[in-house]
């Protein structure tokens, strides 16, 4: 797949790809340099999907389609 960057810098993610990975707006994502690779990743992704979370469902552990993980109570 090719994209093309515009004048101010930017980049359209495909629909079909945002879809699919749960790209909404205001999902953060991390880019890292392999040099001579970008790798782009959400910050936050579902343990069992990895599907990207916005930070409200990361602090659930979780996406709403997949459980919650088990949480192990140390007293």
């Amino acid at each position: 797949m090719e994209l093309r960057i515009d004048k101010n810098g930017k980049i359209t993610i495909p629909k079909k790809l945002r879809d699919k990975y749960n790209l909404q707006p205001g999902i953060e994502i991390i880019i890292t340099d392999y040099d001579p690779q970008l790798r782009m990743r959400p910050k936050h992704e579902c343990p069992a999907c990895k599907k990207a979370l916005p930070k409200e469902l990361y602090d659930r552990g979780s996406c709403l389609e997949c459980p919650p993980p088990e949480r192990i109570k140390i007293y």
